[in-house]
């Protein structure tokens, strides 16, 4: 894994280009934007076919300049995505998180604390990534639907864990209510509460 802490357009763009690069974490850079990402997906398409387009983990914690545009530019170009952290990641929505499960590609999503996250999110990885999902955080999304989280883990078979905290609009009903025997783990939520 590439650790990158002091990261611009250049540095990305470097980045890129190198044809073995599996991972990369840009987690707590907080300079990288848009324009950073941009220039990383920019080097996919015009570049070889050997250039990032095998990135299979990204993360961008707490990278509070990235937007939709960001994430599906680099997001477009990197087919293969696999695992993809993006905590804290206050300015992404719905729109741009399902248009990246719609590949069918991811294992494992983190969107903790990224409040603007909802059912289009979460009906996008019970199609898309039923085959794929193995672990799920959502803790602090208080707009996903308890139904749909539901359906979710029920639909998604080879999910094992689910992060939940500071999920309050969660009840007893979601907690014993899936059918998803291979779900190992369920963290954060209070059961004694429910």
């Amino acid at each position: 894994m590439l650790l990158l802490p002091q990261v611009d357009a250049a540095v990305l763009t470097a980045a890129g280009r190198c044809p073995s690069l599996k991972a990369l974490s840009l987690a707590m850079c907080p300079q990288v934007n848009d324009a950073g990402l941009t220039a990383l997906a920019a080097v996919g398409r015009a570049g070889s076919t050997r250039a990032h387009s095998g990135l299979e983990e990204l993360g961008l914690d707490e990278c509070s300049y990235v937007t939709d545009q960001g994430l599906l530019a680099v997001t477009h170009v990197c087919k293969r995505l696999r695992v993809l952290s993006l905590k804290r990641c206050a300015r992404l929505t719905d729109e741009a998180i399902a248009a990246v499960a719609d590949k069918g590609t991811l294992e494992v999503l983190s969107v903790n604390a990224v409040h603007n996250i909802g059912l289009a999110t979460i009906q996008a990885l019970a199609s898309s990534c039923k085959e794929t999902l193995q672990e799920l955080d959502i803790s602090f999304c208080r707009g996903v639907p308890e139904g749909a989280l539901g359906q979710l883990v029920d639909k998604c078979e080879r999910l094992e864990r689910l992060k939940l905290y500071g999920c309050s609009q969660l009840t007893k009903r979601f907690l014993h209510g899936h059918s998803n025997e291979g779900l190992v783990e369920v963290a954060g939520v209070n059961t004694s509460c429910l």
